[in-house]
């Protein structure tokens, strides 16, 4: 199974992406439509989706200079249900050491991958999960920028990736910081891209200049709302 191209929908759980959350991240809530339209875009068009998932015990050490959130089996821990795509396969480090992960791909629409840190690549499972699969393009999107999106890009173009970087539909905690992180991630050939471009248009053509610039000061502004 060959994959040209897979989203990665970082962290879209309740804890996080919900107001009532644990450790909700400021503006979250508005942008799940957008995140919503992806997955539901990438599962129409039979593009794989990888999700990742905070998982925690209650004693991590996370929790010392981190609110209490995405604690295992929690509600807060799990998935927002709009979120997720059928069928889909929820990946464990213990059960899943030595799994094919092509074969799990074609038979699933998402694969979610459970992880214990907070940068997706951090975590072994998601390095091996990516290194079977191979994508040559991956479309980045969810919570948060600073601590998930931004690592997530820099770990996939230092491996040889096209980066897509959707930036509306991404908030973090320190959103400046991710902006500033967007320009120099996008010198090093990473595509900026809105929610509307990507649903408007299964075949959009590579971004111009022009078009980079309009990205970056319409990432300016949607970081800011």
């Amino acid at each position: 199974m060959k994959i040209d191209e897979l989203y990665l929908d970082i962290d879209s759980q309740g804890d996080l992406m919900l107001p009532d959350g644990g450790f909700y991240v400021q503006g979250a809530a508005a942008i799940l439509p957008r995140i919503r339209g992806l997955i539901q875009h990438a599962g129409e068009h039979r593009q794989l989706v990888v999700s990742t998932m905070q998982t925690y015990a209650a004693n991590s050490a996370e929790f010392e200079h981190l609110p209490l959130h995405c604690v295992d089996g929690t509600p807060g821990w799990s998935k927002v249900p709009v979120t997720l795509l059928n069928p889909h396969y929820f990946a464990e480090a213990t059960r899943d050491a030595s799994a094919d992960w092509k074969s799990i791909a074609s038979e699933n629409a998402q694969i979610v991958v459970r992880k214990g840190t907070l940068a997706p690549f951090d975590d072994a499972l998601m390095r091996v999960v990516f290194e079977q699969l191979a994508p040559k393009r991956v479309t980045i999107f969810g919570v948060t920028s600073d601590y998930g999106v931004i690592p997530s890009a820099e770990y996939l173009l230092d491996q040889g990736c096209e980066v897509r970087i959707i930036f509306d539909a991404m908030r973090g905690v320190s959103d400046d910081n991710a902006s500033k992180a967007q320009g120099q991630l996008e010198r090093r050939g990473a595509e900026l891209a809105s929610t509307a471009d990507i649903i408007g248009s299964a075949h959009r053509r590579r971004p111009t200049s022009r078009s980079l610039a309009n990205g970056r000061r319409k990432a300016s502004k949607a970081t800011q709302s």
